[in-house]
């Protein structure tokens, strides 16, 4: 069972986690990254793991 889907408290929660991690590359810049990579999955049927999902493909783009 699908739970049910905040957007923006996803955003939130990657942003703050990887801001953390790259102190050094700007809030604004970690959130627009993750709005982006959520919007490529958020029409998933299977919404689970949108978070863990979201914050991987914005950890690959912020390691390159």
């Amino acid at each position: 069972m699908a739970t049910n889907i905040n957007p923006q408290e996803i955003v939130k929660q990657v942003t703050d986690r990887l801001a953390e991690r790259y102190p050094e590359v700007q809030q604004e810049h970690i959130s627009s990254l993750a709005v982006e990579e959520l919007g490529k999955i958020s029409n998933s049927r299977v919404t689970d793991y949108l978070t863990v999902l979201t914050e991987r493909a914005v950890r690959s783009r912020l390691a390159k």
